[in-house]
């Protein structure tokens, strides 16, 4: 129930994104499509990560060349494989601990299962996160569901934390605007 208390608490992104509830997980390799998909859409928005200080100016630009082919040789592998299920498009709260939706159909409380999303900055990518569904409670004609993720390894913990923080800055930065413009 902590957790919960603290994924209500924290720092999140509120976006419309493709999210779709699979059940039970099925992550053999916990994460790693999704550590590949962050780390591609970090590199999007920041030319700058991953880079080690003392490394050379033609180095750094080596690394930041191969970094970028390798994720777009996955990407591109991950896009010929297809998903036959492609999830909706929904308003989403993500945080580093979790992910709340509403959909139509209700989901069994305590299920453990995977949660698949497609960031906008890489819509064709879905990242897959194991998570168990910790919360669903009536809204609208539909279900308000949250699922806490599994504990994440150190590395893709840190790159959801990141771009979570991106997001919610570019999305007050947004709302200022659209305060400023009226």
């Amino acid at each position: 129930m902590q957790r919960l208390h603290e994924f209500t608490d924290s720092l999140a992104s509120e976006s419309d994104l493709y999210l779709r509830w699979k059940a039970p997980a099925t992550l053999d390799v916990v994460g790693h499509d999704a550590l590949l998909a962050f780390r591609f859409a970090m590199e999007m928005g920041d030319d700058r990560y991953g880079l080690r200080e003392a490394e050379s100016d033609i180095e750094q630009a080596l690394f930041r060349v191969d970094t970028k082919l390798d994720l777009l040789l996955n990407l591109m592998s991950r896009m010929l494989s297809g998903d036959p299920h492609e999830p909706f498009r929904r308003g989403v709260r993500l945080n580093p601990l979790g992910v709340a939706w509403q959909q139509t159909e209700v989901l069994p409380r305590g299920q453990h299962g995977q949660v698949s999303l497609r960031l906008e900055e890489l819509p064709m990518l879905p990242i897959e996160l194991p998570a168990t569904l910790v919360k669903v409670e009536t809204r609208g004609h539909g279900y308000l569901c949250t699922a806490l993720f599994d504990p994440l390894p150190g590395e893709l913990k840190d790159l959801v934390q990141r771009y979570i923080f991106r997001a919610h800055r570019r999305q007050v930065a947004e709302a200022r605007a659209g305060r400023g413009a009226r």
